[in-house]
């Protein structure tokens, strides 16, 4: 075929390209070309995907999860504040403060949260601790009622506890095969280690089996991206329960640039009308310069 003719082939085939695409942006058409739902990765890989949602800008490091309102949804704690579930249907996770936390510079003292029921009053509390002030402290749940109404949860000193950067608790006799995530800690030294300014990313490492193990060969681990170049960051602790109740395992961090709520695509049941109210889209239009409104043309010479 020489290049006139290919130039002809092309040409040809144009006109239904441009139909095709067309029709695509038309929601009548789009079901007859476009996949309605994801379909898997490269290699049939499950699709792993999970939509990272801001909740705030408060700057601590460490989080933690409880009902703090009783309403059977579990709350995000993180530093001085609580950010409430908005459950099943998506929605806004509204901020409210519950205790205060010392903080130096750009550095909240808390680089660690568990929850614990210290006193054994069957109200669990926070156990938390931090780089900047000293010691390993409990505040106790004053009950979700005191909560809701504003009330300020107490401290209490444990033991001293000299720049504590972290740390765990668990029971850890389970045999459940482990959620590993990690990421970039942003400004973990204000912006005074290598790489400070490179992208903020967060990853997923999904582990061998033990089957790969005992065949003896290195089986490497699968790496999935959960954030790149976003403002989620790894903080000091990752969470991971189903917030809105759909029965995949959703995702949390806090950092420098915000608490971050890692919510997972695999089952998805949020409605069209939540999901719209809740895009970061300024819908302020036409901005100035931008001319006046004019009607979409389907076809030459036509309009919708």
């Amino acid at each position: 075929m020489n290049a006139r003719t290919k130039l002809a082939a092309l040409l040809a085939a144009a006109p239904l390209l441009i139909t095709a695409a067309a029709h695509a942006q038309d929601p009548a058409h789009a079901t007859e070309y476009r996949m309605q739902h994801p379909g898997n990765g490269p290699g049939g890989e499950p699709r792993v995907a999970f939509l990272v949602h801001r909740l705030g800008s408060d700057h601590a490091e460490g989080i933690s999860t409880l009902d703090m309102n009783g309403d059977g949804f579990v709350d995000l704690l993180s530093g001085a504040y609580w950010y409430e579930n908005p459950g099943a249907d998506g929605g806004e996770w509204k901020r409210h403060q519950f205790r205060t936390v010392g903080m130096h510079n750009e550095f909240v003292s808390d680089c660690g949260e568990w929850i614990v029921d210290v006193d054994h009053d069957g109200l669990p509390d926070l156990v938390t601790t931090g780089w900047i002030t000293n010691g390993l402290w409990w505040y106790r749940n004053p009950g979700p009622k005191a909560t809701a109404a504003g009330e300020m949860w107490k401290a209490e000193k444990i033991t001293d506890s000299y720049d504590t950067e972290g740390g765990a608790f668990a029971d850890i006799d389970g045999d459940g095969v482990p959620e590993l995530i990690t990421g970039k800690r942003y400004r973990g030294h204000s912006g005074a280690d290598p790489g400070s300014y490179d992208p903020i990313v967060v990853y997923a490492y999904k582990l061998p089996t033990k089957e790969l193990f005992a065949a003896g060969a290195d089986p490497g681990f699968t790496r999935f991206a959960l954030s790149v170049n976003g403002t989620a960051s790894a903080g000091t602790q990752f969470v991971a329960a189903d917030f809105d109740h759909d029965g995949d395992i959703d995702l949390a961090s806090a950092g420098k640039l915000g608490v971050h709520v890692f919510e997972n695509l695999k089952v998805v049941k949020v409605p069209k009308s939540v999901r719209e109210a809740t895009q970061p889209l300024n819908r302020d239009w036409p901005f100035p310069g931008e001319g006046k409104e004019v009607e979409q043309e389907e076809e030459p010479g036509t309009t919708k």
